[in-house]
């Protein structure tokens, strides 16, 4: 299935649709990057959408913790795995040099078009994992003292 500037551009505006039938603010933030925020139970969040037509995927990208404090890697490691395992679908990952933690999630169309339910269970996931488990993990970043990395 070649995919084309037009297939990219429907898949954007499927996106644009989701967000403002939501009440969603946006903004485009590059060539292939839409940033919005959603109200969580307890926060904001910031969301990145990416839309990747040649590997037909699309990617959202949640940052929750910067500057994870060094003597704290091994106990985040730990804990994201454990968080992970418990995950039906997205990821939290720990970018060990930037020392951040953000939720990932994809959802690829290969042979498969993209529909606004795609985004509306990206955006739902991606609340309700970040609800779940972010208050737990800023307790651990923030406990003292850390296990020694």
């Amino acid at each position: 299935m070649a995919i084309t500037a037009s297939h990219t551009r429907q898949a954007y505006l499927l996106l644009y649709s989701v967000l403002e039938r939501n009440d969603i603010d946006y903004e485009i933030t590059g060539s292939r990057s839409v940033k919005c925020h959603i109200t969580g139970r307890e926060r904001d969040m910031q969301l990145f959408f990416s839309i990747d037509a040649s590997k037909m995927l699309v990617t959202l990208y949640s940052p929750l913790f910067r500057h994870v404090p060094s003597e704290c890697t091994t106990d985040a490691a730990l804990a994201l795995c454990m968080v992970n395992n418990r995950l039906p679908d997205g990821e939290l990952c720990f970018d060990i040099n930037d020392r951040l933690i953000y939720f990932k999630m994809t959802a690829s169309f290969y042979n498969a078009g993209l529909s606004e339910s795609v985004f509306e269970y990206m955006l739902s996931v991606a609340a309700d994992t970040i609800d779940a488990y972010r208050h737990g993990l800023e307790k651990l970043m923030h406990r003292r003292p850390c296990q020694e990395a």
